[in-house]
């Protein structure tokens, strides 16, 4: 019955053409926060993100992979004031409120979302963070990034390299596909030896072939050749290359 319904699927070509799918689609957020603008005003949204910035206990800085966005606490909630002050910046936190104008005289013009803010009427810790928090993206070393890579992938500059080098790629895989009738091919990640001028990884094979090997490749030079040869003659890959140095 599944390999039905995905057949009917695959053949309901409106699935995948009739709309364009929202980042905000299947997950419990309505907006990220790097997209309100005036034009959300008065509107309701949930936002997920991590507390950038702390000012007053009123002022927040919420921030997601998408972008950041201003919080404001009414003066009046003493209760979400009070649960504020325990809350480390970098923690985890939902946020429910309403859209508001800033109001000329409070516009931001250092962030894309400068020109609102959100009013909170709801906050709620989902995961806290250590008050020494272990990175600092100007400061830390290269091996302190590398050490807590899940905090460093959520920076600025990781979040633009990584998005940067997916277009790039895209582009590439378009342009090649569509405008020069390349055909992509993923080649084998395991292979014979071929020495050559650098050393390689010798990775252990499984029983019941105890005492074989096999290396991982250090270029597909091999498996263009004989994509050649069976008739695959434009061929592309976006490939790595792993070179015991």
């Amino acid at each position: 019955m599944p390999r039905l319904q995905l057949f009917l699927l695959l053949r309901d070509r409106a699935f995948f053409t009739a709309r364009r799918w929202s980042v905000n689609d299947f997950t419990l957020r309505t907006h990220t926060c790097g997209e309100l603008r005036v034009g959300h005003e008065n509107q309701k949204v949930t936002l997920y993100g991590w507390l950038q910035f702390n000012r007053l206990n009123r002022f927040l800085v919420l921030r997601d992979a998408y972008g950041c966005v201003q919080a404001r606490i009414p003066e009046k909630r003493k209760d979400l004031i009070e649960k504020i002050k325990m809350i480390n910046c970098e923690s985890v936190l939902k946020i429910e409120g309403v859209v508001a104008d800033r109001g000329e005289q409070y516009r931001n013009e250092n962030m894309r979302t400068g020109d609102i803010e959100v009013l909170v009427d709801d906050l709620k810790l989902l995961n806290t963070s250590p008050a020494n928090y272990p990175l600092n993206e100007v400061t830390s070393t290269e091996e302190t990034k590398l050490r807590y890579r899940f905090l460093d992938l959520r920076t600025e500059r990781m979040q633009r390299a990584l998005r940067l080098r997916a277009n790039v790629v895209h582009g590439i895989r378009k342009y090649l596909v569509e405008k020069a009738n390349f055909t992509e091919v993923e080649t084998p990640t395991l292979f014979r030896r071929t020495p050559g001028g650098s050393h390689e990884f010798i990775v252990p094979a499984p029983k019941p072939n105890l005492r074989k090997f096999y290396s991982l490749p250090q270029s597909p030079q091999q498996f263009k050749q004989l994509l050649m040869c069976g008739g695959i003659d434009r061929y592309f890959q976006i490939e790595v290359s792993l070179n015991l140095e």
